[in-house]
Order: structure tokens, then C-alpha cells, then sequence
């Protein structure tokens, strides 16, 4: 806890928890207003779609973001979204549409495609090198700690307010987002225009980073391959539930409950952790091996109670890994390209999830395998990613800068 002694990563941290917080209520009250105007899951899952396919733009929103200055970019960006949900605020409760909302969807979700990779770059730039592993790992805590407070009350004030308010809520959020950011004192300066290349040159400038680094390549193939898995979890954990288990959604909840609360610890502890081990990508080996253990335990022993501790653990490891993967890259990849590399990565990730959704759906549907086995599945993929990190290759994290400056 002692970045948060630090008076600009305090203010960002702060602004940022309250974004998360109403970013969760919003993602509640979403498909559950969906639902209610449409009564079709159809609706329903292109709605969630519209969420998550315009963050792929982030891999060329870097670009911008590279150009521009941090913090003003994150303003602007959360001042936009504000007027979006606002926007759809009124629109919910004035002229309901499921098209119009669909378009302020995908809007509000290409405008903070800019936010995402902005924030990235943002934090190295306010903590010092030794202070990234906590701020990243109390930045992974906030997140669990608004999925917490989503998942405990959403669904009650959605029965009190109305999801429309919701919506009102997270627009406030962003105002106070807004605020904190202009408390924030950076030192920034912006890129002057003739040192900007073609767009699509310094697109494939960040690009290149994946391609050619060897470090950083295993860092992303790792984490893609967790992802694939860890995107479908949630959705096997119910079929299992409602499923073999024959038990109820309070179940699911409970498992929730310790997965966020896992991911809070976590959160919490890494900056002590990180500070402990010689090399940080052994916490990330380790991360990925406990997690591939942990959830192939549960495959073979299949109890619930097995799960409840099971997803705790997963929770920490996840905090753990994440914060750790991101530490590594905003310290290695130079200031000049992290909007395009963090973009990238970003789009990246998002990428995966929907093929592992599709991967996993389609097998149990038509039940090719029996339901734990799935966990084993995932567990393997896990397993897979931590055993990438006993094959060699060069630490070549000292280069990326010559490598950012030179031509294409």
C-alpha cells in the first residue's frame, strides 16, 4: 500500500475505483434491460457483443493515444462517455430502442477503446519503477473489489431504481473520473507533428514489438492461451452447477464471491510479492501452473466445496499474473509506442475470448465430454501457458527501445 502514498497515483486510483464501480453496475443493468424490452436472448447476447468487438479497435486507437497526451485523452474519453450514457439514460426512459441502444453501445465501447491504452501508458508515468508492481496490483484489486459491489448490489437496485438509473450512475462515475484526472499533475509532452510518421508506419511500429521480442511474444502467447480457457470458465461453472451439481444460482454467486475476492487479495499482496521473487516472470509461471493445477483438481474431484476454494485461489493467481504481465510490459516497452503496444494487446486478449466461448459452447452443447472434463480442459490450457516459461529465449527487454526508434 505505500504507492498509495503517492499523491498522483492516489488521485488516479481513486477516480478510477469509482469509474470501475459504476462500469460494473452498468454491466449488470445492460442485459438485464435488454432483456426486459426485447424478451429476446437474441437481443441479449448482440448486446453483449456490442460491448466487447469495438475494443479491438484499440489496436489502431493507440496510435492516437501515442500522439496525444495521456491524461487528456482519458479525460476527453470520460467526458465523451458520459454524454453517451446520458444519452441512453434518456432515451431508456423517454423513446426505448433497441437499435438506438445498441448504436450508444458501440459507441460508448469505441470511445473508451482510447481510454484503455491511455490509462496503460498513463501509470508508469505517475509511480516510479519500483512502485509499478503494487500500482498495477492494486489497480487489478479495484477491479475485483467493483465486481464485488456489482455482483452484491445490482441486482437489488435494479429492482429498486430501474436499470435505466444504472446507466445514470455509471455516467456519474465518469464525471468523477473527469475530476480526479484533473487533479493529476503529469509531466507530458505532446509528439510534435512533423515527427509523426503515416499512420499505418507507426501502427506497425507498436506491432512490431510482439513480433520481434522474444520476452514479450512469450508474455503475450502465454497470457492468449490462458485466455481462451479462463473466457469460458464462468459459463462451464454454471452448466456445471444447474447441470451434474443440480443446485442452485446462490451457488454460482457464492463461487463469484471467492473468485472477486481472491482477485482483491491478490491485488492486494502482489506489490509485497513482487518485490520478494528475483524474477518476475516466475510469479507469472507460477500463477499460470497453480491455476492449471488447481482447476484439473477440480475436474478430477468434483465437489462443490472443492470449487468454492478452488476459485479463490484462481482469483489471486489471476491478480497475481495479470498484474505482473502488465508491470513487466509497461517497464520494458518504451513511452513513445505504449498506447499502440498496450492497444494491440488489449484487442489482442479480446480477441480470444470470443473463439474460447465458442470453443466451449459448442462442446456442451452437444456434450462430447462429460462436464468436469472441461475443467481439466481449461486446466491444461493454464498449464500450457506456465510451461512455456521453461523454454529458452533471449532477455532481450533492454533492446525494445532501439527497436521502437528505428525504421520500418
Amino acid at each position: 500500500m505505500h504507492v498509495l502514498k503517492n499523491r498522483n497515483f492516489a488521485i488516479l486510483y481513486s477516480g478510477q475505483l469509482l469509474s470501475s464501480l459504476g462500469n460494473s453496475l452498468y454491466g449488470i443493468a445492460l442485459p438485464w434491460y435488454v432483456y426486459a424490452l426485447t424478451r429476446s436472448k437474441l437481443d441479449m447476447s448482440i448486446s453483449g457483443m456490442a460491448e466487447y468487438v469495438p475494443g479491438i479497435a484499440g489496436m489502431f486507437a493507440g496510435v492516437y493515444v501515442d500522439r496525444w497526451l495521456k491524461r487528456d485523452t482519458m479525460l476527453y474519453a470520460d467526458a465523451l462517455r458520459t454524454l453517451v450514457l446520458l444519452a441512453m439514460f434518456m432515451m431508456a426512459r423517454m423513446a426505448p430502442s433497441f437499435l438506438g441502444l445498441f448504436a450508444l453501445v458501440v459507441l460508448l465501447e469505441v470511445v473508451g477503446s482510447f481510454f484503455g491504452p491511455a490509462a496503460s501508458a498513463l501509470t508508469p508515468l505517475v509511480v516510479s519503477e519500483s512502485e509499478l508492481a503494487g500500482a498495477m496490483g492494486l489497480q487489478q484489486s479495484s477491479s475485483g473489489v467493483a465486481s464485488l459491489v456489482g455482483l452484491s448490489l445490482g441486482g437489488a437496485l435494479i429492482t429498486w431504481i430501474g436499470a435505466p438509473f444504472l446507466f445514470l450512475s455509471n455516467a456519474v462515475s465518469f464525471v468523477l473520473s473527469v475530476i480526479s484526472l484533473r487533479l493529476i499533475r503529469v509531466p507530458e509532452t505532446p509528439r510534435p507533428k512533423h515527427t509523426r510518421d503515416p499512420f499505418l508506419q507507426e501502427w506497425w511500429q507498436g506491432i512490431r514489438l510482439i513480433v520481434q521480442s522474444q520476452v514479450i511474444l512469450r508474455l503475450i502467447a502465454a497470457s492468449l492461451i490462458s485466455n481462451v480457457g479462463m473466457g469460458a470458465l464462468m459459463f462451464v461453472i454454471i452448466a456445471w452447477v444447474k447441470g451434474p451439481l443440480h443446485e442452485t444460482a446462490v451457488l454460482v454467486g457464492i463461487l463469484q464471491m471467492f473468485l472477486v475476492g481472491g482477485a482483491i487479495t491478490g491485488g492486494i499482496l502482489l506489490g509485497r510479492i513482487a518485490g520478494r521473487v528475483q524474477s518476475s516472470e516466475r510469479i507469472v509461471q507460477g500463477s499460470f501452473l497453480v491455476m492449471g493445477a488447481a482447476l484439473v483438481g477440480l475436474g478430477v474431484l468434483g465437489h462443490w466445496y472443492v470449487a468454492v476454494g478452488v476459485m479463490a485461489l484462481i482469483g489471486a493467481m489471476l491478480s497475481f499474473g495479470n498484474g505482473t504481465v502488465n508491470a513487466i510490459m509497461a517497464k520494458s516497452v518504451p513511452e513513445t509506442i505504449r498506447g499502440r503496444f498496450f492497444g494491440g494487446y488489449a484487442a489482442l486478449c479480446l480477441a480470444v475470448g470470443p473463439l474460447g466461448l465458442l470453443m466451449f459452447g459448442l462442446g456442451m452443447q452437444h456434450q462430447l465430454v462429460p462436464l468436469r472434463v472441461f475443467f481439466v480442459i481449461i486446466g491444461a490450457l493454464n498449464l500450457a501457458s506456465g510451461f512455456l516459461f521453461f523454454l529458452p529465449v533471449r532477455d532481450d527487454l533492454d533492446r525494445l527501445s532501439h527497436w521502437a526508434a528505428s525504421p520500418v
